[in-house]
C-alpha cells in the first residue's frame, strides 16, 4: 500500500507500507509476518537551470516470528532508521563548434545520503541481498533489495553527463562519470 501526495507546489509526502508473510513447511526454519514502511517528505524545487531536493525519511520494519533469529532474543524485533538526503544539480548549455547545428549540455549533479547504522542482526533474512553495485546505485537511498535490512551510508555521490542533442532536440550521444 503506497502512496505520493503534493501538500504545496514543491513538498511531497511519500508513504509506503508492505506486508509480508513468510511460510514454509519445513519446522526447523524461522517463519513469521515483516511490515516495513518508509516514509518521506522532500521540497522538490526545479528550475530551467537545475534542481534542488532534500528528503527526510523514516524507515521502519517490524516482525512477529514463530521462534527469534538468535537464542534469547525477541520474536518481535524492529528496527527504525531516519534517513537523509540530498539530491542537486545544474544544466549548462551550448552549441557546439565542431557539430553545426547540435547542443551539447553539461550536467553536474552532486547527491548526499545519510542513514544511520542500526544492529539488525536479530532479524531474519527471508529476501533480502546486497545490490550488485551499478552506476544507477549510486543515487539509491538503500544497498540492499528485499525487506529485511536498512542499509547504513554517509556518503557524497558526484556525476557529470553531457549529451549530445541535435536541431530536433533529438539525444545523440550520452556520456557519464560518477
Amino acid at each position: 500500500l503506497d502512496g505520493a501526495s503534493r501538500l504545496a507546489n514543491n513538498l511531497e509526502i511519500n508513504l509506503g507500507n508492505e506486508y509480508t508473510v513468510f511460510d514454509n513447511d519445513d519446522n526447523r526454519l524461522v517463519t513469521g509476518e515483516r511490515l516495513r514502511t518508509n516514509y518521506g517528505a522532500a521540497w522538490d524545487e526545479r528550475w530551467a537551470w537545475g534542481y534542488f531536493r532534500p528528503e527526510a525519511k523514516l524507515k521502519h520494519i517490524g516482525y512477529t516470528l514463530n521462534r527469534p533469529i538468535l537464542p534469547g532474543a525477541s520474536d518481535n524485533p524492529s528496527t527504525t532508521v531516519p534517513v537523509a538526503d540530498l539530491d542537486t544539480g545544474l544544466y549548462f548549455e551550448r552549441s557546439t563548434n565542431l557539430f553545426k547545428g547540435f547542443t551539447q549540455t553539461l550536467e553536474p549533479r552532486v547527491y548526499y545520503l545519510n542513514s544511520k547504522f542500526k544492529d539488525q542482526t536479530d532479524h531474519p533474512d527471508f529476501d533480502t541481498t546486497d545490490l550488485t553495485f551499478s552506476y544507477q546505485q549510486l543515487f539509491r537511498d538503500d544497498r540492499f533489495s528485499g525487506g529485511d535490512r536498512i542499509g547504513d551510508a554517509n556518503q557524497v555521490t558526484l556525476r557529470l553527463t553531457s549529451p549530445l542533442i541535435d536541431d530536433r532536440g533529438i539525444e545523440l550521444l550520452r556520456g557519464s562519470l560518477g
